[in-house]
């Protein structure tokens, strides 16, 4: 045995001898690297100046940023100012913000991009079809301000405008070099103006969406059929409409002024689907005027989604007299009498829909339907020219027979990376009908019918799908998975993302079915899975969330490459805020990271992230595995131009990875 090998006392003055004459030299050193204790794959995390190389990479995925600032207090600081690089801000949670600013002023120079939502209006009126969130906010003080009809057209409430100048004080000054994207409702347009007016920020709003919201808020049963009230209501809404309309003029004016240097207006949206919008009126008919004033080169983004109790008199078919060279983005959503009007605006002698193509050569992405499945007029006949829309990538199909669509895929189909198909008109088995043979090389995103998606793994030219939304179905049975996926097959070994939606059957009894195919064999590389159940509970029913969840977990416990999972049930609730959740090992999918929980009774969804504590340590444990709250800005996908993308219908939002690469991953930020 070796003799013990000792320190004497000069070999130690020598060494701090050394450390001090280091210090005085200037260099900063973050601890001391000699520590023999340390192993090396840890002396990295302590020099700062390779950490500070190593973040720029993490941001670009949020998530890893995020971990990786929980790490330690040290970790932390330096992580910080690219945490704050992205800001999403609620309009009803700004002290948080707000105290964290007041204590790091110095982080300030770092926020690049910033979300402003109106989540009263975006709770209220951004939800599916099934869902019935309460409206909740400043109602009492709006409804007994109605009553005595002392409601300025310049104001909502005192409560209202509080928040909204609260985030005047937030921004003035902190942040005028970032880019900012808004949504909010009509109703707060005084309140938006309040807090970006006065401030230089207006001019760097490159994106907003803006939701009808004013008629739900102010409803009340004993004035149903008051006249007079809903001639009030109409005007206010009017105003509302003209002030959004004014304050997007001066957006653009401002920017215009600033030259090619400025930020721009790249995206608008437009939302009344959940609005009940008064018989003849037309509020938002001031808003057509704009259009004049957006440079054709700028607008990037365009999605109007107008309500079906809209009367024949509206001018929507004007959007389509309007030439946006550089639209990417194009969704046109409407009620069936304004589809006439934009059929009739097809064949005026003055405009064609072929010529409005011709003039948008940039579209990359085309989803227009009618709610009750019209044919979005001659669109398709359009696009059999192949030489039109050479840059498209995806196209949403609603209402059309199989002959013109298998025409358009046959021509198109080499180029689309993402597809709609409906259920046409004729009969569900038919859109299976137009699908084999056909060259879809690119093709990664199908949204379908079962019967469709199953046809796509027929033809000699199987694409490589991935993720696949079918159209909802009565019961999991008509999905037949277990037909025309089976073990070893190409369907098998392709698919990544599956999105299941059920209308007469609940999440946990479909679950027990389908658990014997949920599996590796049939499912080796399935990595995102979404469930939703539309069914609802009868007397209110509110399930246990933790033993719901546990239940579910169980039951997808044999996927193997499961990394994301979604939840939506009619019965189920938030979870309470901090409040960390536990499971057993072997429990949980073995590679699940991120869970996504969503009650439509309150519209509100949360995300986690499944934390296997210990899954690379060969030690048993109790508690291994736990749920940690993220937030929303997580899944942010920011555009070069500051845009944050959303899909303009919200089922399409329920998959959090990106399929059309591989491995599927979240969304890069720009």
């Amino acid at each position: 045995m070796p003799p013990e090998r000792r320190t004497t006392r000069s070999q130690k003055t020598n060494r701090m001898q050394t450390r001090s004459q280091r210090r005085g030299t200037g260099d900063v050193f973050f601890m001391n690297l000699d520590r023999p204790s340390m192993p090396a794959s840890q002396k990295i995390w302590h020099i700062a100046e390779l950490v500070m190389l190593i973040l720029p990479h993490l941001a670009r995925e949020r998530i890893d940023l995020i971990a990786f600032s929980q790490v330690s207090k040290a970790l932390r600081t330096m992580a910080l100012p690219f945490l704050v690089r992205t800001l999403d801000l609620s309009i009803t949670r700004l002290d948080p913000y707000q105290n964290f600013f007041n204590k790091h002023p110095e982080l300030t120079r770092h926020v690049r991009w910033v979300r402003i939502v109106d989540d009263y209006a975006t709770t209220g009126f951004r939800h599916r079809e099934h869902s019935r969130p309460k409206v909740s906010g400043s109602l009492p003080s709006l409804a007994a301000r109605l009553a005595y009809r002392q409601l300025q057209p310049d104001g909502i409430s005192e409560d209202w405008d509080a928040q909204w100048l609260q985030l005047r004080y937030m921004i003035k000054d902190r942040w005028p070099h970032a880019k900012y994207d808004l949504t909010a409702g009509a109703s707060s347009v005084a309140g938006v103006m309040l807090a970006l007016m006065q401030t230089e920020i207006i001019g760097n709003i490159v994106a907003m969406r803006w939701i009808a919201d004013l008629q739900k808020r102010i409803q009340m049963d004993e004035w149903d059929h008051d006249w007079y009230h809903r001639q009030y209501i109409r005007s206010l809404d009017s105003q509302h409409w003209e002030t959004v309309n004014s304050l997007i003029q001066d957006v653009i004016e401002i920017q215009a002024d600033s030259g090619d240097s400025g930020s721009k207006l790249v995206s608008l949206q437009i939302s009344e689907h959940h609005y009940d919008r008064p018989t003849e009126s037309d509020p938002m008919g001031s808003l057509w005027e704009l259009f004049d004033y957006f440079d054709s080169d700028n607008l990037h983004t365009f999605s109007i989604d107008l309500s079906d109790q809209c009367n024949a008199d509206t001018n929507e078919s004007i959007v389509f007299s309007y030439e946006w060279s550089g639209l990417r983005r194009f969704s046109f959503h409407v009620g069936p009498e304004q589809m006439d009007n934009a059929i009739i605006a097809t064949n005026d002698e003055e405009f064609s829909i072929d010529a409005w193509l011709d003039d948008h050569n940039d579209l990359e992405h085309i989803d227009i339907y009618s709610w009750d499945d019209i044919p979005p007029f001659d669109i398709v006949q359009s696009l059999l020219d192949d030489s039109k829309l050479p840059k498209l990538k995806s196209i949403s199909f609603r209402g059309y027979e199989p002959g013109p669509v298998g025409a358009f895929l046959m021509q198109h189909g080499p180029k689309l990376v993402e597809l709609e198909l409906p259920r046409f008109t004729t009969g569900g088995g038919q859109s299976a009908a137009i699908i084999p043979n056909l060259g879809l090389p690119k093709l990664r995103v199908l949204r379908a019918p079962p019967r469709a998606a199953a046809a796509m793994f027929d033809g000699r030219h199987a694409p490589q799908l991935a993720h696949i939304e079918f159209t909802p179905v009565q019961i999991h049975q008509e999905l037949m998975l277990d037909e025309w996926i089976c073990p070893g097959s190409a369907a098998a070994s392709s698919i990544t993302c599956l999105d299941i939606e059920l209308k007469g059957e609940y999440l946990v009894h479909a679950l027990k079915e389908m658990r014997r195919i949920l599996n590796a064999e049939r499912f080796p590389s399935l990595a995102e899975l979404s469930l939703c159940s539309t069914l609802s509970y009868e007397d209110e029913y509110v399930h246990d969330g933790d033993k719901y969840l546990e239940d579910i977990l169980e039951r997808l416990r044999k996927l193997p490459s499961l990394r994301a999972l979604r939840i939506e049930d009619m019965g189920v609730e938030p979870f309470p805020d901090n409040e960390t959740k536990r499971f057993k090992p072997g429990k949980v999918p073995p590679k699940l990271e991120y869970l996504t929980w969503h009650s439509p009774k309150s519209n509100i969804t949360q995300y986690f992230r499944i934390a296997n504590v210990f899954a690379h340590v060969q030690v048993v444990r109790r508690e291994q595995i736990r749920m940690q709250r993220l937030p929303a800005s997580f899944r942010a996908h920011i555009s070069e131009e500051g845009e944050w993308i959303q899909p303009a219908r919200l089922r399409h939002g329920n998959i959090i990875f990106d399929h059309t690469v591989t491995p599927p991953r979240l969304p890069f930020q720009a």
